[in-house]
């Protein structure tokens, strides 16, 4: 019993955002900006850079005391 309540406000948390209205008055989240930030582009970002840039090294200061 207390598995299937969990369970239920986990969902209900989940959902939450889509109901919720901002200060806009809109939705806190849509389902098109839920599945644009599930696209592959965001989930792995390394594999839409080009090879020059990944195999570019990235400048790094280092400050001595």
């Amino acid at each position: 019993m207390m598995i299937k309540v969990m369970v239920f406000i986990v969902i209900l948390a989940c959902a939450g955002p889509f109901f919720i209205k901002g200060p806009d008055g809109k939705p806190l989240l849509t389902i098109d900006e839920f599945m644009a930030d599930l696209s592959p582009a965001n989930l792995i970002p390394n594999a839409v850079k080009s090879a020059a840039e990944r195999s570019a090294p990235a400048l790094t200061k280092v400050y001595r005391w």
